[in-house]
């Protein structure tokens, strides 16, 4: 297979999940598009470097939370704010969804990050160890202490 059609097929298998995974940290559908498009680019210059290499799926979330983070320096570094205000109103047309994302953005990055991978991608909890690089008994401890902090974040705002 090519280059090419190997990008293709992983951007056919990951990239509304990848962009889904940026819109978390950028609440922005835009930016998440362009950083899963970057990140696409970086996996084709990688295919193209060392066609025979094996790349992991946690891969492509590395990257792109790597991304992120430059995204977030630049922005910081130009006095504009990522994230929404933890204090921000919520309008009647809200959907659950868009609370319940509310509510993650107030948990610190690796909660957020546990918590997004195991629910929303549905990986399980070694995949998770792996992307990571932290311990399997690490994943369910920051998992469990995740959930309990998100139900009191979400307990208060109801």
């Amino acid at each position: 297979m090519s280059e090419v059609s190997q990008v293709d097929a992983w951007v056919i298998a990951w990239g509304d999940k990848l962009v889904k995974f940026a819109a978390l940290y950028t609440h922005d559908p835009d930016l998440a598009q362009d950083i899963a498009q970057e990140t696409f680019i970086e996996l084709y210059r990688l295919t193209l470097r060392q066609p025979d290499l094996d790349i992991h799926p946690g891969w492509l979330y590395r990257v792109a939370r790597n991304k992120i983070r430059d995204y977030a320096r630049r922005k910081m570094l130009s006095g504009k704010a990522l994230l929404v205000s933890e204090g921000s109103a919520v309008s009647d047309g809200w959907t659950v969804r868009v609370l319940v994302q509310d509510a993650l953005v107030r948990l610190s990055r690796m909660d957020q990050e546990c918590l997004w991978l195991f629910y929303y991608l549905d990986l399980p909890v070694d995949e998770i160890s792996s992307l990571l690089r932290i311990p399997p008994a690490s994943v369910r401890g920051r998992l469990y202490r995740a959930r309990r902090r998100f139900k009191a974040i979400w307990g208060d705002d109801q």
